[in-house]
């Protein structure tokens, strides 16, 4: 009888282990997050003129540096924060209008 205790007790525990470990996807999801920003990042300077493209990385640069600095500040995770953020920034990216090499609008979400 111990010993059949002892099993249910460590099987308990290695299900609760399996499952507090699968519980935490974050560090999956962020990664996600930030692919599809740099993605995004990569079609946008794709189609602008140097000009922009040399505009829109200096405002990236600088977005991520915000990013970095809101996070840091937050009274959540930290992780959970910056995933928003580029989630938010992916959306605004893929979003906004801006003239490509020829002149013409385009927004990524327009097509």
């Amino acid at each position: 009888m111990k010993n059949l205790a002892s099993l249910t007790i460590a099987a308990v525990l290695m299900a609760i282990a399996v499952v507090a470990h699968a519980q935490d996807t974050r560090p999956w999801e962020y990664a996600a997050s930030d692919k599809a920003l740099n993605e995004t990042y990569r079609q946008l300077q794709s189609r602008l003129n140097p000009a922009d493209q040399i505009k829109l990385r200096d405002a990236q640069r600088l977005w991520l540096t915000f990013r970095d600095a809101d996070c840091a500040v937050t009274s959540g995770v930290v992780g959970d924060c910056a995933m928003e953020r580029t989630d938010q920034r992916t959306e605004q990216l893929r979003s906004t209008y801006y003239t490509d090499k020829t002149g013409g609008a385009f927004s990524l979400d327009a097509g």
